[in-house]
């Protein structure tokens, strides 16, 4: 007999404005604010593993300014800190 095994608990701030957006996307398809996180999570986990760090560049839009990150400058530490632990 498999043990299921027990979820993990992360709370997640988000702005308001993803909170109001995240609920009137589980409004509209019926799926929980949790069920939403939980796909979301699973998509960027299978994202990562196939195309690394160039999902983020692709995520915060290279050379632009969101929310205040410079993604060039996010990307590039992001590849400094990698190559830290490349053996």
């Amino acid at each position: 007999m498999k043990s299921k095994e027990k979820p993990s608990r992360l709370t997640v701030y988000l702005p308001e404005k993803a909170r109001e957006e995240l609920l009137n996307i589980a409004n509209n398809t019926g799926l929980s604010q949790s069920h939403l996180v939980v796909l979301a999570t699973h998509s960027l986990i299978a994202n990562y593993k196939t195309k690394g760090n160039t999902i983020f560049s692709d995520l915060l839009g290279i050379g632009s300014n969101l929310n205040g990150i410079d993604s060039n400058r996010y990307t590039i530490a992001v590849a400094e800190k990698e190559s830290k632990y490349e053996v």
